[in-house]
């Protein structure tokens, strides 16, 4: 097994968070939470829960992230 191709190979499928990529359409209202994978909004809610839940139950192998529009995202903890 050679894990460094694995991570290589899982690194180019899911590329890093980079919120200059990202562009949020304007009638998206703000406070919504945005699920992003691979640099794409994929998955729009009202709560950082209901966002997480759809983003892992569509995504279940990719790397993914939280953003909210127009307001800063409040801490969480992620357990694993």
């Amino acid at each position: 097994m050679n894990l460094q191709k694995i991570i290589d190979d899982f690194k180019k499928e899911n590329p890093p968070l980079d919120k200059s990529k990202i562009n949020i359409p304007d009638f998206i209202p703000d406070g919504k939470y945005l699920g992003i994978s691979r640099n794409i909004i994929v998955v729009i809610g009202d709560t950082l829960q209901e966002v997480m839940r759809e983003l892992f139950k569509k995504f279940p192998e990719s790397a993914v992230g939280v953003m909210r529009k127009g307001k800063e995202l409040e801490s969480f903890e992620t357990l694993y």
